[in-house]
């Protein structure tokens, strides 16, 4: 976590990182626990709150969520990059909030290993105040990976502290 703002008039702000690896099943193997078993499907991770309370935060903005394939490394195969992907969006789900998308990627392009997800404009701090909050990701691929596909999906979360 990095802390900023320290001059006159600015508010404190905290950058909390959330690295969350990924798979999708190949058409070779089928699919595992913990993976995208197939098209339309989803993956969730739960956050608890650290004691962070409504009193306490302003503001909270997705700075940036990545995706990138890290594996497997090879070439012109469905899966060697994030092209397989039609649609991949990140949610966001708290209790007593509504689900809100966050970010979404549509149609890498051939032999793109990383990407960044285009932002949809959302505060979440009622999310972030809440007991707990759910991230969810969704895939929609468009053609199956022939092997299965290790990514990370790292989001940062930029809080603006009340002082």
């Amino acid at each position: 976590r990095a802390v900023r703002g320290a001059g006159c008039g600015s508010l404190p702000q905290v950058t909390v990182p959330l690295p969350y690896p990924l798979k999708v099943g190949g058409s070779l193997q089928g699919a595992g626990g913990g993976t995208f078993p197939g098209t339309g499907q989803t993956v969730s991770q739960s956050l608890a709150n650290q004691g962070v309370s409504k009193g306490q935060v302003s503001k909270v903005d997705v700075k940036s969520i990545t995706l990138t394939q890290t594996a497997p490394q090879c070439s012109q195969l469905v899966g060697c990059d994030l092209s397989f992907i039609g649609t991949f969006t990140v949610s966001v789900s708290a209790p007593g909030e509504p689900e809100v998308v966050v970010r979404t990627l549509t149609t890498p392009a051939a032999g793109t290993r990383k990407a960044t997800l285009t932002l949809a404009g959302v505060d979440l701090a009622p999310y972030v105040t809440a007991s707990r909050m759910t991230l969810t990701a969704s895939l929609t691929p468009k053609q199956q990976p022939v092997q299965e596909v290790d990514m990370t999906l790292d989001a940062s979360l930029l809080a603006h502290l009340k002082i």
